[in-house]
């Protein structure tokens, strides 16, 4: 399912919940009841045998600690001693969260507003401190500060809020309609006995912007470039290949080669210690050495961590054998997918027109 919402403003008594509940909790969850405990249990710690990845023992926040570790794994690729046996440490997981709060700050109509850090002022889901930073100099050293609190327990929903707050209420809901959700849905839904994340949640924590597309073509069938991808994560989803909608062509190459991947109901995380190559054209002698050699590299090796039990705790090692090089564009495979679909139909030579125009009829929005 789709959705969005947002954060901000004053709050409301509301006793039923048995705490002062703010305006902004509607724009997060589903329903106006407390917090379930996969959500409230749930901290950005890392696994004693494999530290990079986040054990999730309830079903609920899987899409929350895919992107934190998607975006803390793509930065600290950058590092000497990295593997995928590297393990994160403090400094590792603010320096993340500072990114997603950075990335939220960004593209927003009230660019003054400041940067929000939320705390537990008391229980474990109920009541936080939202905590204003001025400049963004002084967001790492809040955000080390107070590590605790994302790394214990509740830690994955102070980065939702932190995200939604920053964000803001009215920003996180244009983010939604721009992109063909629905107004006033928030960033989480009701599924399975379980409150699950949106694609508009997704979205929000790794490029800042809560739109719930995530396919290769906006509403007007455009070629869609996804926006700010400056954290470097991607995103892979089973959608393409049970629903035939090919996913952005940003998600599916990103800066870095760490991708959240969606199963379905469940969101997990895969990456790779090497550098792959960014295109399968050979550009000649002004192609740097590195690019050739990536590009003639038929073989990699990739990570993929699932947190969940019965299938997890687990770190799988995948070699992957691209003998067809990179994804082409999103424009071709659906103008492809399209010619096949004719040709077995009618029996004739495939599409006719241009590719914009078979592009835009054959658009669907993929949210979940």
């Amino acid at each position: 399912g789709g959705g969005g919402g947002g954060g901000g403003g004053a709050t409301s008594s509301k006793p039923s919940l048995g705490f002062k509940v703010p305006d902004w909790y509607s724009s997060i969850w589903p329903e106006a009841k407390n917090i379930p405990d996969a959500w409230l249990t749930q901290g950005l710690s890392f696994d004693a045998k494999f530290p990079l990845g986040i054990v999730q023992p309830k079903n609920g926040p899987c899409g929350v600690l895919a992107a934190v570790q998607a975006v803390l794994i793509s930065q600290c690729r950058k590092k000497e001693n990295f593997s995928e046996k590297y393990k994160p440490s403090d400094e590792d997981l603010a320096d993340a969260v500072v990114a997603i709060l950075l990335q939220a700050a960004k593209g927003k109509e009230e660019k003054d507003d400041p940067i929000i850090v939320c705390t537990w002022s008391g229980k474990v889901g109920e009541a936080v401190n939202e905590i204003k930073c001025e400049k963004e100099t002084q967001l790492k050293p809040l955000v080390f500060k107070n590590i605790k609190y994302f790394s214990g327990s509740g830690g994955c929903v102070l980065v939702v809020y932190s995200a939604a707050l920053t964000r803001g209420v009215k920003q996180i809901k244009q983010d939604i309609i721009s992109e063909g959700g629905e107004t006033g849905s928030p960033l989480t839904i009701k599924a399975h006995n379980s409150w699950l994340c949106t694609s508009e949640l997704i979205s929000l924590l790794i490029r800042g912007k809560a739109g719930g597309n995530v396919g290769a073509f906006t509403l007007m069938g455009r070629p869609h470039n996804w926006g700010n991808m400056d954290l470097g994560v991607g995103l892979l989803t089973a959608d393409e290949f049970k629903n035939g909608i090919v996913v952005c062509d940003a998600l599916k190459s990103p800066k870095s080669p760490v991708w959240i991947l969606h199963g379905g109901d469940h969101f997990t995380t895969l990456w790779s210690n090497e550098d792959l190559a960014t295109s399968n054209d050979d550009n000649g002698d002004d192609e740097d050495k590195k690019e050739k050699e990536l590009r003639s590299a038929h073989t990699y090796t990739f990570y993929h961590w699932n947190g969940l039990p019965p299938g997890g705790p687990r770190l799988s090692k995948i070699t992957v054998k691209a003998l067809n090089g990179i994804a082409p564009p999103g424009i071709i495979m659906m103008a492809k997918e399209n010619s096949h679909d004719k040709r077995n139909k009618e029996g004739g030579d495939g599409m006719k027109g241009s590719t914009e125009e078979a592009c835009g009829k054959l658009f669907q929005a993929l949210t979940w």
